[in-house]
């Protein structure tokens, strides 16, 4: 830092300590001068206006419009505060060439007093070079209005003013360099805390105490702690607590050598201690050191690499039975999948078994007849129920017959034969001749006890001659049918949604 510019040397730094100064000096003291000055002069304005006092009226509506503009600019662009700070000093300076006769001598007095600490507190927010100049500047600007106004300066007042001048000046650079070198001083504190986790290769922790928390909290830690796995904390306040020493926890110990340091300033006390952390022992070495605030620095100088090696294990024997136990739910979650796969199949075929049912429910006890190719549908029931829903069932058509039947009561009858194989065994339907009766003949082979509901023995009565079982097989003998029939088959008492639905599906 320069001596007599008090400028550092590195640009990034005074372009730092700038910044700092504009937001913890400069903007309050502009923001406060702005306000300010807006409200003197304003009333000032407003009181001469009401008493048709004209003198200086012209003067003052510049000087709070060059105020208000300088206000303007700063609120949108927050550049040039030295500049700005020094333009106020100078239409303050214009404020003390007005005279009126009619302020008496202490009225001066309270005018003279106020205007120079408005002076100061403009001195302490501008850099030092300026606010030199500044000062100089309006120590000779008032003795010369002094002077116009008066014809006479004593050798007192010239000597006055120059010893106040020099004055204000050494406490402007003493403000300034006090300034600079606190901040340069955090930001070196702060650099080294940083610096620290780098240079230390041992895990180490700094924290401090803060009052008003009432509680212990962190400065620094190196990444070595932090990726320890047997030092797993998530604050300060709580790796204390767990630390026993002495019977005691550390953080009641920290706090009584607290309440000795509170006393003490630059003083640095080291000492080694013992502690458990989660039944560890360690060694570790405690630092209390006193600048700003009190600060400990805890370094863990070992650990007892016995536990630690049989807790590593314990964690690998752990990982090993866990990713044992993995595999296992994972072949069980697949097998799991399959069966639910499986019975979302069974259910999604049922109920559209159940709705199919129901249509064809809708149909029954039509009169009229319908020409049927068993062919045909045995290839779309062998599509729905064995390709789709995964039933056990096949149909054999020997010939390619044509039967005169009821449609839907022939539908129904074989869906009831289906349901009731309920997927556990493997059925087979044959249409072929019947040597004796010279008719169609469907066979059912598989299947032991068929459905007894009402509406299968109906279809059956109504579709078949004749039924013959032999063990776990059944043979029916279909009806010789005279009647006319309609070669396009349609349902005279269900709606057309419901007929397409049955064509869809068969």
């Amino acid at each position: 830092m320069n001596i007599y510019t008090l400028k550092f040397e590195e640009s990034t730094l005074e372009n730092s300590y700038q910044l700092h100064k504009f937001n913890i000096w400069q903007c309050p003291i502009l923001i406060y001068t702005y306000v300010l000055s807006i409200i003197i002069v304003g009333s000032k304005l407003i009181y001469q206006l009401v008493i048709h006092d004209y003198m200086y009226l012209i003067h003052k509506v510049v000087i709070l419009f060059i105020v208000i503009l300088l206000c303007i600019f700063f609120k949108h662009f927050k550049k040039f505060p030295n500049l700005t700070l020094l333009l106020i000093n100078f239409l303050l300076l214009s404020l003390e060439t007005e005279t009126n006769q009619n302020n008496t001598y202490y009225q001066g007095y309270l005018f003279g007093c106020n205007q120079m600490l408005a002076h100061a507190i403009l001195f302490l927010g501008s850099d030092f070079l300026v606010g030199l100049g500044a000062n100089v500047v309006l120590a000779v600007a008032r003795a010369v209005i002094t002077y116009v106004n008066e014809d006479y300066l004593t050798f007192q007042q010239y000597l006055y003013t120059i010893l106040i001048t020099f004055g204000v000046s050494g406490l402007l650079y003493q403000s300034e360099l006090s300034q600079r070198r606190s901040y340069l001083y955090q930001t070196k504190d702060t650099t080294w805390e940083k610096i620290l986790p780098f240079v230390i290769c041992k895990p180490f922790l700094i924290f401090k105490f803060d009052k008003e928390a009432f509680s212990f909290q962190q400065i620094a830690i190196n990444k070595s702690l932090t990726d320890s796995q047997e030092m797993c904390f998530d604050s300060v306040g709580d790796f204390l607590k767990e630390c026993k020493y002495d019977k005691m926890t550390l953080q009641k110990y920290l706090f009584q050598k607290y309440e000795k340091f509170n006393t003490l300033i630059n003083k640095i006390e080291c000492e080694k201690l013992e502690i458990y952390y989660k039944k560890s022992r360690m060694k570790i070495k405690l630092l209390i050191y006193c600048a700003d605030t009190i600060r400990f620095m805890i370094v863990i100088e070992a650990v007892d690499q016995a536990f630690i090696d049989l807790k590593y294990r314990y964690q690998n024997h752990l990982k090993e039975i866990t990713q044992k136990y993995n595999n296992q739910l994972k072949k069980l979650a697949k097998l799991l999948h399959k069966k639910l796969k499986k019975c979302k199949m069974q259910m999604m075929s049922e109920v559209s078994i159940s709705v199919l049912e129901f249509r064809i429910l809708q149909s029954l006890q039509l009169t009229k007849l319908t020409r049927i190719n068993m062919s045909q549908l045995f290839q779309k029931f062998y599509q729905i129920f064995h390709s789709n829903y995964k039933y056990k069932i096949y149909f054999i058509s020997k010939q390619d017959y044509v039967i005169h039947t009821y449609k839907p009561e022939l539908y129904y009858f074989i869906i009831s034969i289906i349901r009731q194989s309920n997927r556990t065994s493997e059925i087979s339907f044959i249409i072929d001749q019947n040597q004796e009766a010279q008719a169609p003949q469907l066979s059912l082979q598989g299947i032991e006890k068929l459905p007894v509901d009402h509406q299968f023995l109906y279809c059956q009565r109504i579709l078949f001659e004749k039924h013959i079982q032999v063990l776990n097989s059944h043979f029916w003998i279909f009806k010789e049918v005279h009647s006319s029939f309609n070669q396009l088959y349609t349902f005279d008492n269900i709606s057309n949604d419901q007929y397409n639905l049955l064509n869809q599906q068969f």
